[in-house]
This record gives C-alpha cells, sequence and structure tokens, in this order.
C-alpha cells in the first residue's frame, strides 16, 4: 500500500468525527488569538494605565486580562478533552475493522501464522498507532551518534526512565543503540526489509545480522 492509499485511509476513519474536529480546529484558533491578546493588553496597562494613573481604566484592562486568562485555560481544557476523545474513537475504529478483518480471513492464515505472533504483531501495530494519534510518541533520530558507549548507554537509561509512559522510536545506524528495544525495524533502500526483536532478528541470521556481525568487527 503506497503512501497515498495509506493517508486517504487513515482520512477514512476522521471523517465520522468532522463536527468534532472542526470544533477543536476553531478552539485552537481562539485557544491562539487570545495567547496573542494578553501581550497587547499588558502593552495598554504599562503604556497608558499606569504613566496616566487611571485606576479605573486599570481595573477594567485587568478584568479584560483575568477573563482573557480563563478563557484560555476551558479552551485549553476542551481542546485536550475533544482531542483524546477523537483519538481514541479512531483507534477503536480500527480495532474493529482490524477483528472483522481477521475473521474473515481463511483457516490457511491461522495454520501458518501462530496465533501469539499475530496477536504481538497486532498490539504492537495498534499501540504504535495510538502513541502517535494521541501525541505520546517521542523519536531520536542519531541522538547518541557522538558519543561513546558509555554515555550513550547512560543517555538511553536516562531516556528511557524519563520518557517510560510514551512511545520511544529511535533512529540509528549503531546498532547497539537500538540492541534493547522493543521492536527493530531494518531498512534499506528505503524499504523495510526486516523487523523483530534483537533476539529474533540475530536468530534469523539475515540483514540485521550480518550489519550487527560488521559493527562488531
Amino acid at each position: 500500500m503506497n503512501d497515498y492509499k495509506i493517508i486517504l485511509r487513515f482520512l477514512s476513519y476522521l471523517k465520522p468525527y468532522w463536527g468534532k474536529e472542526t470544533v477543536l480546529f476553531f478552539l485552537m484558533i481562539s485557544g491562539s488569538v487570545a495567547g496573542l491578546a494578553s501581550p497587547y493588553i499588558l502593552k495598554l496597562i504599562l503604556d497608558n494605565a499606569l504613566p496616566a494613573r487611571d485606576f479605573d481604566y486599570l481595573v477594567n484592562i485587568l478584568l479584560v486580562l483575568f477573563t482573557i486568562n480563563i478563557a484560555r485555560i476551558v479552551i485549553t481544557f476542551v481542546s485536550d478533552y475533544l482531542y483524546e476523545l477523537v483519538s481514541n474513537y479512531i483507534i477503536r475504529d480500527m480495532r474493529m475493522d482490524l477483528f472483522s478483518h481477521l475473521i474473515r480471513l481463511p483457516k490457511s492464515f491461522f495454520d501458518k501464522n501462530k496465533e501469539g505472533d499475530i496477536l504481538h504483531r497486532i498490539n504492537n501495530e495498534i499501540n504504535t498507532i495510538q502513541s502517535i494519534v494521541t501525541g505520546s510518541v517521542f523519536i531520536l533520530d542519531e541522538a547518541t551518534s557522538g558519543l561513546d558507549s558509555d554515555s550513550e548507554k547512560m543517555v538511553f537509561d536516562k531516556l528511557v526512565g524519563i520518557y517510560q509512559d510514551k512511545a520511544m522510536i529511535f533512529i540509528s545506524h549503531r546498532l547497539s543503540t537500538v540492541k534493547n528495544v522493543d521492536e527493530i525495524t531494518c531498512m534499506h533502500d528505503g524499504k523495510i526489509v526486516e523487523r523483530g526483536s534483537f533476539e529474533e532478528l540475530i536468530a534469523q541470521k539475515r540483514f540485521y545480522w550480518k550489519l550487527f556481525q560488521n559493527q562488531i568487527e
């Protein structure tokens, strides 16, 4: 499936919730406008109200500023709620479609594939999508390429501890960086050639194994 079809497929999951997404869009715009208004009001206080010692004007300006800040808090709360709601609906729909697809597969598919492997793959894919959709994904691109092995391990352990509640994506040519991750995806010439845990890829003795042996040597 090419990128265009993937995008269209994903948009099809957004379509049932266009009303909530429209409200979310306008809330985001409103929040941005309110954020821009606060500095302007502070400017009025400093340039006009304080020099003129106009107490009534100052009180009115402060009330407006207070109202804007309250509005920003409400907008942020509602926006976060809608975002999480729509995200969870989309993930639910994906799970249902995936389940419907699985029960329509022929028995031969399940004869060739172990049930545990199927469930493991499904859970990994759904959890990755959920992390991206809900914004709880953290991406590191060659983050430790300039460090020695000991420093790299220390940084890796710290990051895992700090972001343990997030999905983490490591992009690296140094294979020791990704040795302890849940799943490794190997790419060659822009294509995925191998996927699995470190132990699985080493046992298969294919693309990843060759790369790993070269780096050891």
